[in-house]
């Protein structure tokens, strides 16, 4: 018997929704950094995913948004109280 073809993977969505709530930190109207660790993580431990969101324009209500990954990683290997100064990529 063949197994169904599974068509869709929210795969990246069930993990992100098995952490808790992201700490976010808006530093301006153009500028966001988003981290992501599991509870009990503390600020300055390497347990961090950051991502840093920059809009465009933000006169523009639906302006373009870049998502960009600290160390162009997915990894938790970032520490959030580093955040400003890390380098960010796709």
């Amino acid at each position: 018997m063949d197994r169904p073809i599974r068509k869709n993977y929210p795969i990246y969505k069930e993990f992100l929704n098995s952490l808790p709530a992201p700490m976010i930190d808006e530093v301006s109207a153009q500028l966001t950094y988003r981290g992501y660790a599991e509870l009990g993580a503390g600020y300055g431990e390497a347990k961090w995913l950051i991502v840093r969101e920059t809009k465009a324009n933000a006169a523009v209500p639906h302006g373009l948004i870049t998502t960009e990954y600290a160390s162009g990683s997915m990894e938790f290997d970032q520490v959030w109280a580093n955040r400003a100064s890390l380098t960010y990529s796709r």
